[in-house]
């Protein structure tokens, strides 16, 4: 069966753990659901740099959603540190 496998982490302490159904959150879902659980840690001055209009290839960073597949694997992150991770995994 194919898991999103979801951890927290802030530096090299493990923050959050959790493990999901891959069909009950679609990539786009997973996606979110890092950034609020990013969104958690910063202050408002910061989500406010993240919500505001941005032109055409700016980025806040703080809050934009990575993807890497490598080996198979899809890995979903958002942040820098404290930061999320979600990847979908056989078991």
């Amino acid at each position: 069966m194919l898991v999103w496998k979801v951890h927290g982490w802030d530096g090299t302490n493990n923050i959050y753990e959790s493990e999901f159904r891959f069909g009950s959150f679609t990539e786009k879902q997973m996606g979110e659901f890092l950034r609020r659980l990013a969104c958690r840690h910063l202050n408002p001055d910061e989500i406010a740099e993240c919500t505001r209009t941005r032109r055409k290839g700016e980025d806040c960073g703080l809050l934009q959603v990575s993807r890497d597949v490598s080996n198979g694997r899809l890995t979903l992150s958002v942040g820098a540190s404290p930061y999320y991770t979600a990847t979908v995994r056989l078991e």
